[in-house]
């Protein structure tokens, strides 16, 4: 009796589970877990070859494709045949069974009949992509198993070969190559505060640019001394500059296989597909057998790996002390890539012991922002910061302006001609020397006669004449300052500090004319430019001349200045500092707008000054477009 009763159960039942097991269930596929996903799990079941595929899958695969090669396949077999050969692949299989899984994939994604593509909400969509992504991710590594080979040739597949014709015109860069790649898929970012996905299709990469034929010197003047000692590299039309040639940066890239009639292709034994590279800052979006389709990329990993080869914070106080060395370089300007006509350049300029390194997790979260990534570009200039405070803005300013000659001038673009400069700490005042008419007001602490009327060599009184006499660069037409020391940070009166700038070796250059200002011009010099005087810090010394000449020097005409302000703790930020500049010396008058960030002096990360300088961005380029679209095509 009681077998009788136990036969009649119900041989289905439920289980109640909670909804993170079930959600588990339904999302788990080869990609996550050595398991298929219950999708292809049940199309398994039905074609009687689930329990083949675990004793045999290599011979079970042989046996599905048969049936593609047929003609009788339903679409979702090519899904459930793509994740199974992303699992042989990851099991032992190679580049064979990732290159298959990649190709039905995509014709899963691509049938013939466009009403069989799967929907929005069917999750095997999105899961077909990321199968598409990472198989092509394993299929393009190269020998040494670290770098991805995008190269044409012949590869074999589980059932036949296909022929790869790589786009070699998408490897240009310049007048050089693209040709160091990282597979992003292989990327794990920590030290950022933000981690972006562009989702899509293709095998992100994380790709170095190259350096270029030739370095570009800034300033025009031939009596400027020797690049070795006071040249500034500058950026050029295609290529960029030298704080991207020793592999600063990577930019977020990646690497496309297409074929025509995918669906079609997959029955024959020799099938042909094209292989292209595209870049975040060129394409966000390809065509795809009639489709618009959005590009995967992993912004976050590219610029992480990018920081860690530079291994840029142990240059940072190095930099400081040496101002004739820094690593054997001058002052440079570095930018993420080639600029892009229509596109407004974002210089960024560190403080002191820093480099471009600080600015990451703002560019990180900037670069994110859709519309700021298709209307701005960011160039990076790092200097020496342990130099006078003059003698930096100098390598800036013809920087600058060599750029902005070599990329064709505002005629050629208006978009040069709409800057945006974001000095952090001592870069802020940087910056702000970028945008004011000086006269002889920052001389006339020094001396009261002319640089002319001093007896000095052409090369001393070229240097001066560089460093405190100067226009504007026109082209600048905003300045952002984030806890700049306008009236000197109060860190530099402290014994230790002052010790420390003793320890500074300036550049050959500015040991020499201040040697000659002194000893041939005794009476004619108000300042003591002698040794550790004459460098940024005791510039930045509250009361000290020159930041008292600096702060009293209106921005030019036409160029709108906003400021940010760091200040520790929750009292009134009038009487507050950030640790090492206070309010007052931070606050300037008659800037459009400023934010009060409760923060230290590091604030560049904050969510808050990251936000702050976003919205200043957006408004920017409100502001900016009409002109614009006077001249160009752009749209508004």
């Amino acid at each position: 009796m009681l077998g009788l009763l136990a036969a009649c159960a119900s041989p289905v039942a439920v289980e109640r589970i909670d909804q993170q097991t079930d959600y588990r269930t339904f999302t788990r596929n080869t990609m996550s877990s050595d398991r298929l996903s219950e999708d292809s799990r049940n199309i398994f079941r039905q074609l009687s070859v689930l329990d083949a595929f675990g004793r045999d899958p290599v011979a079970t695969l042989s046996v599905l494709h048969k049936r593609v090669a047929a003609g009788v396949a339903e679409p979702q077999e090519l899904f459930a045949l793509a994740e199974a050969s992303y699992l042989v692949g990851r099991r032992g299989g190679g580049r064979p069974y990732f290159l298959a899984s990649a190709l039905y994939a995509q014709a899963f994604l691509f049938p013939e009949n466009g009403t069989e593509a799967p929907g929005a909400f069917d999750p095997r969509f999105r899961q077909a992509s990321d199968l598409y992504n990472l198989a092509l991710s394993e299929a393009l590594m190269a020998e040494d198993g670290v770098h991805v080979a995008l190269r044409s040739g012949r590869y074999d597949l589980p059932f036949g070969t296909i022929d790869i014709a790589l786009d070699d015109a998408s490897l240009e860069w310049g007048q050089a190559r693209l040709s160091d790649f990282l597979p992003g898929t292989r990327m794990g970012v920590r030290g950022l505060n933000n981690v972006y996905r562009h989702a899509g299709l293709g095998a992100p990469l994380a790709v170095a640019t190259p350096a270029p034929v030739t370095d570009v010197e800034g300033g025009d003047d031939p009596r400027a001394l020797p690049a070795a000692q006071d040249g500034s590299a500058a950026l050029r039309p295609g290529q960029v500059a030298r704080g991207i040639i020793r592999g600063r940066f990577r930019i977020p890239g990646t690497a496309l296989l297409s074929l025509d009639a995918p669906a079609e292709q997959i029955r024959k034994k020799q099938l042909r597909g094209r292989l292209s590279l595209h870049l975040l800052f060129d394409e966000e979006a390809v065509q795809v057998h009639g489709r618009t389709v959005p590009l995967e990329y992993r912004q976050s990993a590219a610029l992480a790996q990018g920081l860690q080869e530079a291994n840029l914070w142990r240059q940072e106080f190095r930099a400081f002390l040496f101002g004739d060395l820094l690593n054997g370089l001058p002052a440079r300007l570095a930018a993420l890539t080639e600029h892009r006509n229509g596109r407004i350049p974002v210089v960024l300029i560190h403080g002191t012991v820093s480099s471009e390194a600080r600015w990451a997790d703002m560019v990180n979260d900037l670069m994110a922002d859709r519309q700021i990534a298709q209307h701005y570009e960011f160039w990076f200039f790092s200097y020496a910061t342990g130099n006078p405070i003059a003698y930096s803005a100098m390598q800036l300013r013809e920087a600058l302006n060599a750029s902005i000659q070599r990329l064709g001038g505002a005629a050629s673009d208006p978009a040069l001609g709409q800057m945006v400069l974001i000095g952090h700490s001592q870069g802020g005042l940087l910056a702000k020397m970028m945008a004011v008419d000086p006269g002889d007001r920052l001389w006339a602490p020094i001396s009261h006669q002319r640089p002319e009327d001093l007896q000095l060599s052409a090369a001393s009184l070229d240097l001066i004449r560089r460093s405190y006499f100067f226009r504007p660069v026109p082209e600048v037409r905003r300045v952002v300052f984030i806890a700049t020391p306008h009236g000197g940070s109060f860190l530099t009166e402290f014994a230790v500090t002052r010790l420390l700038s003793r320890l500074i070796t300036l550049p050959l250059s500015v040991a020499e004319a201040s040697a000659e200002v002194l000893s041939g011009n005794a009476d004619a010099v108000m300042l003591n430019l002698q040794g550790a005087r004459l460098g940024s810090l005791n510039g930045m010394t509250p009361g000290s001349p020159f930041i008292r000449s600096l702060r009293a020097l209106p921005l030019a005409p036409g160029v709108t200045g906003n400021s940010i302000i760091a200040v520790r703790g929750d009292g009134p930020p009038e009487s507050g500092s950030d640790g090492v500049v206070r309010f007052e010396s931070a606050h300037l008058p008659d800037m459009e707008s400023e934010l009060v960030v409760r923060s230290g002096h590091s604030t560049q990360n904050n969510p808050q000054t990251i936000s702050e300088v976003r919205r200043l961005l957006l408004l920017h380029w409100r502001n900016a477009c009409p002109t614009m679209r006077r001249d160009t095509k752009v749209a508004c």
